[in-house]
């Protein structure tokens, strides 16, 4: 049965319903593009009420996470935006899978919606995109159908209940993963990834500047 969620509503999102507790394909029978400067960032005025940030730089390339959760300043809730930026040291081994969990799980409540810059096309095929949905857990994963050893620019972002919380009460996770190809012509892969928690406190407002 269909789930109330939907895509945050941003300029560019289409309103897509999504299957609770079962794995969907977004535009399985069609193409899709990665639209780096397309945003998933909360939509109401918000406020940072935590803010973390990761780079790594395993052997096949470099990778820089921030997460920032947002409190929703007319009380409805909170909004968790993750960007990631992944690129390769070695154009024969090249970034080919992304996955991205946010988890709310800490807290009682359910996710109210999700977003992310990947948008399907009519052309210029580039990866299969699915998301797998819960009510307090979301997971992304993306996987490039002829990877190039450019720079790519990810984004999510989950909205989650109201609740009530105390300064230093972990509210949220979130778990990034890339993938690379060990050898574009002898096949294998490899991964490195990281995990976030997202305590409430005072946040780096500094880091968020409002999408237009």
């Amino acid at each position: 049965m269909p789930s109330r969620r939907t895509l945050l509503a941003t300029a560019t999102a289409t309103v897509a319903a999504a299957f609770g507790g079962c794995t969907v394909v977004t535009g399985s029978d069609g193409t899709h593009t990665l639209k780096p400067d397309r945003p998933a960032l909360p939509t109401v005025d918000a406020t940072v009420a935590a803010s973390d940030s990761v780079e790594w730089r395993p052997d096949e390339g470099y990778v820089e996470v921030t997460a920032l959760l947002f409190e929703h300043d007319d009380g409805s809730g909170f909004t968790l935006s993750t960007r990631c930026r992944v690129e390769s040291h070695d154009e024969d081994r090249p970034h080919s899978r992304f996955r991205a969990t946010h988890d709310w799980s800490r807290i009682l409540g359910e996710i109210t919606a999700f977003d992310s810059n990947a948008q399907r096309t009519d052309s210029n095929p580039a990866f299969t995109y699915a998301n797998r949905e819960q009510r307090d857990e979301l997971e992304w994963e993306l996987s490039i159908d002829d990877p190039e050893p450019y720079p790519r620019v990810y984004r999510f972002a989950s909205e989650f209940d109201p609740v009530v919380v105390s300064a230093g009460d972990r509210i949220a996770r979130t778990t990034l993963v890339a993938e690379y190809e060990k050898d574009r012509f002898f096949g294998g892969t490899c991964q490195t990834g990281t995990t976030l928690q997202l305590e409430y406190g005072e946040g780096a407002a500094e880091d968020w500047e409002p999408s237009e």
